[in-house]
């Protein structure tokens, strides 16, 4: 199927839509009128958008806000694509175009981010994907294979090389000569030029992070991880991997070294390499297991209401500082995300300095929308917040 077709426009909106809907995040609000302004113009709005395609598109560069990973309390950049170009981004991966041919070359042991066979939604859902992924385990335990060396690579979806990821899909996955194949690198180079500041790539490195499409593509580009492990160790080893996270068991433990030492070069072969986060241990019981299953909210907390009272008397002039361009110290700006995300459910004194700080510095967009949130229905705070947006972000309605 021709990707700039309108038919597989609307289909990668169709795919787009649920993730967009449930964004949390300080533009989700704008992603709702974007969304609403497609639907009430949708003939007119893809008929256009196939025919910029066709005559020579042009992507726009993203902005960056942060989020929190679930696995520790380091944030990780997420792009906020404009609208035409996510729609763009997913139709390349829509399972008629690139999708289904990506999907049916990755190997068994690959559990995450697989397309739903039903096509409702663009993935299976990924609870019961990373459900699937620990059962494998718990039998490799059962088989005798009670040695388990978790790997993690290190700032995956920014270190993936455009070059390699080409190579990857011409050669592994059989795209070569695929037009969508050069559009596609194209466009990702286009939106690596501009990376927040402190974390900037090279130009021909990353994946736009929160997009289905960047999660089949970083799926893809481990693929030959894959095949180097089972085609290399076959009975000696069992091994699963869900997306950057890989698992291999075994019986015995002298194979650790030459295992971690042979995907490490292999990792160096795709410019990859390994995080601290990587470990090792032998498992006791298949028990043991149930306790890594997917679980998407953290425990809360909870707080003080004193500590966020005294952090209530610092938030203004740290934030004013901020805003400003100034540097804070680490236990200021700890303080301050801290009270950011949990001290809006108590006063909502500073809106206009959140709003301010929210497109002033990306580092603390997200923890600026958690304080926002609960206000979003007061008129002037929504008027201030669409008029920040308007002076400085990019609009559909330019588009």
């Amino acid at each position: 199927m021709d990707f700039r077709s309108v038919s597989n426009l609307k289909e990668a909106y169709r795919f787009l839509k649920p993730a967009r809907s449930s964004m949390q995040n300080g533009m989700s609000f704008l992603s709702n009128l974007e969304s609403d302004f497609v639907e009430h113009k949708a003939e007119d709005f893809f008929r256009l958008l196939s025919e910029d395609l066709q005559s020579g598109y042009c992507p726009t560069r993203p902005n960056y806000y942060f989020a929190p990973k679930s696995d520790s309390f380091g944030l990780r950049p997420m792009a906020a694509l404009a609208l035409p170009d996510a729609i763009v981004y997913q139709a390349l991966l829509n399972p008629r175009v690139l999708g289904a041919r990506i999907n049916s070359k990755l190997e068994s042991c690959t559990f995450a981010n697989r397309l739903d066979r039903h096509g409702k939604t663009f993935f299976t859902n990924y609870t019961k994907q990373h459900q699937r992924f620990i059962s494998a385990q718990q039998r490799a335990f059962k088989a005798g294979f009670i040695h388990r060396l978790e790997l993690d690579v290190q700032n995956y979806y920014l270190s993936i090389s455009h070059q390699v990821l080409e190579k990857i899909l011409e050669q592994h996955f059989g795209l070569k000569g695929r037009g969508e194949i050069s559009f596609l690198i194209s466009l990702l180079s286009k939106w690596s030029e501009q990376q927040v500041e402190g974390l900037a790539t090279a130009l021909d490195r990353g994946l736009p992070q929160g997009y289905e499409a960047s999660d089949l593509l970083a799926n893809a580009y481990l693929a030959p991880i894959d095949e180097f492990i089972t085609s290399r160790y076959k009975n000696d080893v069992r091994f699963f991997r869900y997306n950057d996270d890989m698992v291999l068991m075994f019986k015995s433990p002298k194979l650790k070294i030459r295992i971690l030492a042979d995907i490490t070069t292999e990792l160096l072969k795709l410019g990859l390499a390994l995080n601290g986060k990587s470990g090792f241990r032998t498992m006791e019981s298949a028990e043991e297991f149930d306790r890594m299953r997917y679980s998407p909210y953290g425990e809360d907390p909870g707080c003080k209401v004193e500590e966020l009272l005294e952090i209530e008397n610092r938030a203004e002039a740290i934030m004013r500082s901020l805003i400003a361009g100034n540097q804070i110290d680490k236990t200021e700006s700890s303080r301050l995300k801290y009270y950011l995300r949990v001290g809006g459910i108590f006063a909502k004194p500073f809106t206009d300095d959140a709003i301010n700080l929210l497109f002033a510095r990306p580092e603390y967009s997200f923890f600026a929308s958690e304080y926002l949130l609960p206000c979003i229905q007061d008129d002037k705070v929504f008027i201030k917040l669409w008029g920040e947006f308007i002076k400085k972000h990019y609009l559909l309605t330019d588009w």
